[in-house]
């Protein structure tokens, strides 16, 4: 059985508070302008193209679902090469808090988490003002040396890439600071609604109700970060669970039980519809924001 491997990093979390906790990125956390340049769309096909090398990698090291992680690792880093970014794979822990002042690993509450959900998180330092790389959390065997679910471990891989292709993109989305606790369970409620929620009958209608009611809880630029942070997710989501679903597709007696009912479908099919979404009520936000601006200049 595939694990669940949807939430991605979004916000720190804290019992009251909402943080803004990093302010640059660190060299070993991007890939170099020169390497990078170009539109969004052109960032992520860099992206998409270390991705297809990876999984050509990956079928020459391993032939079932299982993978070494010193393998994985090799993989990527000469992908990369001669750029080096710093970036770990850990053991995935049941029930773990995502939220660890001892390593600078961020993430989602854990209460929106199933306990086996492979995770990439933001690495920052001890100052919490400069992300350092990147973090992969995946189920390991064999003393932590192999990776359980290659595919799962792929997934997560590209959304590694999407992060160092778009680091400002991504990061300047990532940390809104929201000091107050029902604002913070409206954001967090919203960013649920649109990345985990799997209510496959509530559709558009659904969605847009009960992130509505939660975005009305916030102002128009707590909302508006909320939006932009749904819509950077919902990308790379999709890259990720795309190619993912295009690897398990190349062995389908090995992965028929997946194809037909694992998660990559089921989100693939809703979250393009649920970007859609995103940017016709981040758009409406922006329209009302500037409304409004627009309304107390004429005052004065």
């Amino acid at each position: 059985m595939i694990v669940k491997s949807y939430m991605k990093v979004i916000t720190s979390y804290h019992p009251n508070i909402i943080t803004q906790l990093s302010t640059s990125i660190d060299n070993t956390a991007k890939l170099p302008l020169t390497v990078i340049r170009g539109s969004e769309k052109e960032r992520y096909a860099i992206a998409g193209k270390y991705a297809k090398e990876l999984r050509a990698g990956l079928d020459k090291v391993s032939e079932t679902r299982e993978c070494k992680v010193e393998d994985f690792k090799n993989l990527i880093n000469n992908i990369l090469a001669p750029n080096k970014i710093n970036f770990k794979i850990e053991p995935l822990i049941s029930n773990f808090n995502l939220f660890q002042k001892d390593t600078g690993s961020i993430g989602i509450d854990s209460e929106y988490l199933s306990s086996v959900t492979p995770i990439g998180s933001v690495v920052i330092d001890s100052t919490h003002k400069i992300n350092k790389g990147y973090t992969i959390k995946l189920l390991l065997s064999q003393n932590n040396t192999v990776i359980n679910d290659k595919y799962s471990a792929y997934h997560e891989a590209r959304h590694l890439f999407d992060y160092i292709c778009n680091p400002k993109t991504i990061d300047s989305n990532l940390f809104r600071v929201i000091d107050n606790e029902k604002k913070n369970k409206a954001f967090l409620n919203t960013y649920k609604t649109f990345i985990s929620d799997t209510n496959i009958f509530g559709g558009k209608k659904y969605i847009k109700h009960v992130a509505g009611k939660n975005l009305k809880k916030l102002s128009d630029e707590e909302a508006i970060g909320c939006l932009q942070n749904i819509r950077h997710t919902l990308k790379t989501e999709i890259n990720a669970y795309r190619d993912t679903a295009d690897y398990m597709r190349e062995k389908p007696i090995m992965n028929c039980v997946h194809i037909y009912g694992g998660n990559e479908f089921l989100f693939l099919h809703n979250y393009p519809k649920r970007l859609t979404l995103a940017n016709q009520m981040l758009a409406d936000r922006l329209k009302q924001a500037r409304d409004k601006t627009n309304k107390n200049s004429i005052k004065y």
